[in-house]
């Protein structure tokens, strides 16, 4: 489905698809891995938490969300990830974003989300 001018100066069509899709499911010893590729927004952010969520568990709560092909990203998506971070932590797990591309760490960083949602690098340098 193509949405035209959902953002000024931005034609969907113009843009790579949005793709998400799990690549690791949780388990005792690993976090489950979602990967994304494309935009993060309005119109992809729902599958996104879907995938997350769908794969978030008790007894795997440790959930990473593999960053490397997203190219952007906005406040509706940056939104997203707090909600399932906050999601994970209630049972006792955490978020953690794999390789973001310059644009989505500069959006993550410009609006305070670091400690909320870190990097698999400043995760293990925290723990």
């Amino acid at each position: 489905m193509a949405v035209k001018g959902d953002r000024v100066g931005v034609d969907r069509e113009s843009c790579p698809p949005f793709l998400v899709w799990v690549t690791e499911q949780g388990t005792a010893v690993g976090p489950a891995v979602v990967g994304a590729s494309g935009q993060i927004d309005l119109a992809t952010a729902p599958g996104m938490e879907t995938a997350l969520l769908g794969v978030l568990h008790p007894s795997f709560a440790h959930l990473v969300a593999d960053m490397t092909s997203v190219t952007f990203i906005d406040a509706f998506g940056l939104g997203m990830l707090v909600d399932v971070a906050n999601a994970a932590a209630t049972v006792g797990g955490s978020l953690t974003l794999r390789s973001p591309s310059p644009q989505v760490s500069w959006v993550r960083d410009l609006v305070g989300l670091e400690a909320t949602l870190p990097t698999e690098t400043t995760a293990r340098r925290s723990t």
